[in-house]
């Protein structure tokens, strides 16, 4: 047990990183495609629209695609790994 007391605690999944970075990506292309500002100043206004795109918010989603694509790799990988081992302690379980 550490010092925090979290011995019993679950390790960070990668999957997590998946959804976080897959939402973000989404909410800048489709805001930045529409022209919504994503601003805290002009949340919740009529200013927050604007005419044009606005490209550095469809490029931020954009540049979140290829490590959203990391993450959901990552997770996939952990997810066969956790069943390759769940199913090698089952099997040997139920051969003893």
């Amino acid at each position: 047990m550490n010092y925090l007391g979290r011995a019993n605690r679950r390790r960070w999944s990668p999957i997590w990183g998946a959804f976080t970075t897959t939402t973000l990506s989404a909410a800048f292309l489709i805001a930045g495609s529409a022209g919504y500002h994503l601003d805290k100043r002009d949340r919740f206004f009529a200013s927050a629209w604007s005419d044009t795109v606005i490209w550095w918010e469809v490029g931020a989603g954009a540049a979140l695609i290829p490590v959203a694509l990391y993450f959901w790799r990552r997770g996939a990988a952990e997810i066969d790994r956790r069943l390759a081992t769940d199913s090698k302690d089952s099997h040997r379980l139920s051969t003893d």
